[in-house]
């Protein structure tokens, strides 16, 4: 989301200091390098005659054209007499004269900030750094000209050169801290912060607003921490209370966040920031039409801001109608091929329900000889389904999808399938999925040419005791029609490592297991038993505001009841995912997994498999 101005008139303040400041420097007079002036030309400054100075300067620039300290005279009797614009005049006329002269580029630059020119100000102050890269003054001045102008990217970097000029300037580390912030540069911001605290540990306004940028990072349990001891030090529970608010609907815990966010609320119903907490809760909480009526209240109050824009994109994407068009590769080393691919359409009738629809193809080869061939005697198989569906939020945290279609296989007749799901949100931190669906089994040729059909039942839980782990765990039963039964299990702890303004990083294990009640020929994997353990790496790249790439690492060890020992296996996942709240969306998946047995093969097991989804929203 948007993050919240720190001090929303700081480039104000900073205009104001910095044109005052030039003021009292343009104000001093005398030659350059010790060059003569004329005594005339002095008496009518010391009267005050400044046409006549003018007059004369021209005049001896005249016969002496390369004396910039005359142009620069002129420029200090153009700006007591107001008039900046022949200030600016003389002051370019000075750089042609002597273009590798600093100072004078540091003159011009002050002038035009004068003028209320910001952005030729800072090209000027620019050219005069190119010729002393360590002047202070001059990148304290760049560093403001970047704050006037929005840029705060300049003005963090002119801090961090000054601080290396100046490494133990305290004052410097949180302007740098800031400004870091404000250019989006979080994870800099958080370790300049970090670094000024040290230092300046009772200082409540650098708290806040390092737990601010930790929140902006998606590092909740730091914040939270931090929130914790600025309450501790500070005492303002108020001002606590508010940020708290906004941190936990970020962090998707949206019922804590209204117990938190509501009361104040009540009390100040106007302040933007409550509403938009509240917004943000409300989506979170699945409560779609409470949260398109919040958004579009902010969006009244402020139409034209960021913050406004970011959230309506949020909340009203899901809203969206949408078709979408998907496409599957699969292959192993057993030279077992699936191509699929998926044509459906997502259509809101309310906030609170969706049509969903959408036709499924598949075709499934495998060589003659390998024993996942079409039991025909030919190398391919296929399956087609079509369906109808419809998705219901009842009450906040209960969802209920259902869906009923057709689907054929090659040289087979037809079955009706199904499926039907519930999720349940009781409170913040437990998610709970139950599933059961009909289906052929379309694992290959061979499967789906004996028209085995399947029907699963299947929970999942999902429990995040706090902003830093979450345990999944789960459980599934297959019926299928050739007499033949499954269970598994799977349980997975992780624990978040990073959170980063690009990256995020959660580390973990899981241990997932599943056995059949017998060992069939029908062109699938059946053990009675199979067990496997592995450390998982789950990582996520923040390309921009909606796009990023997911990365899922396995590896470790599996065993089923065929083999005498463990052996060590891994898989990896990536999805990268581009326009998240676009009118196009485009995602592309990659998958690779080695000697992890599964699928359709009882062997040694190799595989890799891609995918291409566009979605086109309305």
């Amino acid at each position: 989301m948007e993050k919240v101005t720190i001090n929303v008139n700081f480039a104000a303040r900073a205009a104001t200091a910095f044109a005052l400041g030039v003021i009292v420097v343009l104000s001093a007079t005398g030659s350059v390098g010790g060059a003569p002036v004329s005594d005339a030309a002095l008496r009518a400054e010391i009267d005050g005659k400044w046409s006549e100075a003018v007059r004369l300067h021209s005049e001896q620039l005249a016969s002496e054209p390369a004396r910039a300290d005359l142009w620069t005279r002129i420029a200090d009797i153009e700006i007591k007499r107001g008039d900046t614009n022949a200030a600016i005049a003389a002051l370019q006329s000075a750089t042609r004269v002597t273009p590798s002269d600093p100072a004078v580029h540091a003159r011009l630059s002050q002038a035009y900030s004068v003028a209320g020119h910001p952005l030729p100000s800072l090209q000027a102050m620019e050219t005069a750094l190119s010729l002393a890269p360590a002047n202070m003054d001059y990148l304290k001045a760049r560093a403001e000209l970047g704050n006037w102008l929005g840029k705060p990217a300049i003005a963090a970097d002119s801090y961090r050169r000054m601080l290396k000029v100046r490494p133990d300037d305290t004052p410097l580390k949180l302007l740098l801290a800031r400004a870091w912030a404000w250019s989006g540069e979080l994870d800099k911001s958080s370790g300049s912060y970090a670094d000024y605290l040290k230092q300046q540990p009772n200082e409540a306004v650098p708290l806040l607003e390092y737990a601010r940028v930790e929140s902006w990072r998606g590092n909740f349990a730091h914040a939270i921490k931090l929130l914790d001891r600025y309450e501790q030090k500070f005492g303002d529970k108020k001002l606590v209370a508010k940020e708290k608010a906004r941190l936990l609907a970020s962090a998707d815990r949206p019922r804590a966040a209204m117990q938190v966010n509501d009361p104040l609320l009540q009390n100040a119903p106007n302040d933007f920031e409550l509403q938009f907490t509240r917004s943000l809760a409300l989506h979170y909480g699945n409560l779609r039409r409470e949260a398109s009526k919040s958004v579009k209240s902010l969006e009244k109050e402020r139409p034209d801001s960021a913050e406004s824009e970011n959230i309506r994109r949020l909340v009203e994407t899901p809203l969206r109608p949408d078709v979408n068009g998907n496409f599957r590769y699969y292959e192993d080393n057993d030279k077992l091929s699936i191509a699929r691919g998926v044509a459906s359409i997502n259509l809101p009738i309310r906030p609170e329900t969706t049509i969903r629809a959408g036709i499924e193809y598949s075709e499934l080869n495998a060589d003659i000889g390998s024993g996942l061939e079409n039991v025909r005697g030919t190398r391919s198989a296929k399956h087609q389904k079509e369906w109808l569906g419809l998705q219901h939020f009842f009450v906040p945290g209960v969802l209920g999808e259902a869906s009923i279609g057709y689907a054929e296989v090659s040289d087979l007749s037809g079955i009706v399938v199904y499926g039907v799901q519930l999720g349940i949100r009781p409170i913040d931190s437990l998610r709970l999925n139950i599933a059961h669906d009909k289906d052929f089994l379309v694992v290959s040729p061979r499967s789906v040419s004996l028209g085995i059909e399947r029907q699963t039942s299947q929970a999942e839980v999902q429990w995040q005791p706090d902003l830093v782990y979450t345990v999944v765990a789960s459980g599934r039963y297959d019926d299928y029609s050739d007499g033949n039964e499954r269970w598994g299990a799977l349980f997975a702890p992780r624990r978040s490592v990073l959170r980063g303004e690009g990256l995020n990083i959660d580390l973990g294990v899981r241990g997932s297991w599943f056995g059949f009640s017998k060992s069939l020929d029908s062109g699938y994997y059946n053990p009675k038993s199979y067990q496997q353990y592995v450390a998982t790496s789950f990582m996520y790249w923040k390309l921009t505001q909606e796009s990023g790439v997911n990365v899922i690492l396995a590896g470790g060890w599996f065993k089923d009841d065929a083999m005498s020992a463990f052996e060590f296996g891994w898989s990896a996942d990536v999805e990268a995912t581009f326009g998240a709240y676009s009118d196009w969306m485009l995602k592309v998946s990659g998958n690779l997994v080695d000697n992890f047995k599964q699928y359709a093969s009882d062997k040694a097991f190799g595989a890799v498999a891609g995918g291409i989804s566009l979605t086109r929203r309305f």
